[in-house]
């Protein structure tokens, strides 16, 4: 594709997508749904992202990150954000609301594999 020519998104006529490939700074999603493109995405963000777009079909979609010219660690979440609202049109809206999480409240050291009595039975 063509980056310097126009949008990074189009709608195409297409039945199947083409994985989603990350080149350096470049993600190429050909033949994508929005929601394709958000379950990628996922991968790059600390956070869940719901589609609220109401956009059907497929898409080619393309996005260059900007370089990470900044000294220390950089924050991937917001650097993913501004490049596919100001290539894609698509704005992420951060919103606090019920999720679901996963809580490990407790730890313990596994026990040796030792049959039980009613297991050495069965055998």
């Amino acid at each position: 594709m063509d980056y310097s020519k126009g949008s990074l998104i189009a709608q195409i006529e297409a039945d199947g997508a083409c994985p989603v490939a990350m080149r350096g700074q470049k993600i190429d999603a050909p033949g994508q749904t929005i929601g394709d493109f958000i379950t990628f995405a996922l991968t790059l963000l600390d956070r869940p992202v719901i589609d609220k777009t109401g956009l059907t079909g497929r898409y080619d979609i393309y996005v260059t990150l900007p370089p990470d010219d900044t000294p220390g660690p950089s924050d991937l979440t917001v650097t993913v954000a501004l490049a596919i609202q100001q290539q894609l049109g698509l704005r992420l809206v951060s919103v606090k609301g019920p999720g679901a999480a996963l809580v490990i409240e407790h730890v313990e050291r596994p026990t040796p594999n030792v049959p039980t009595p009613a297991a050495a039975a069965h055998r």
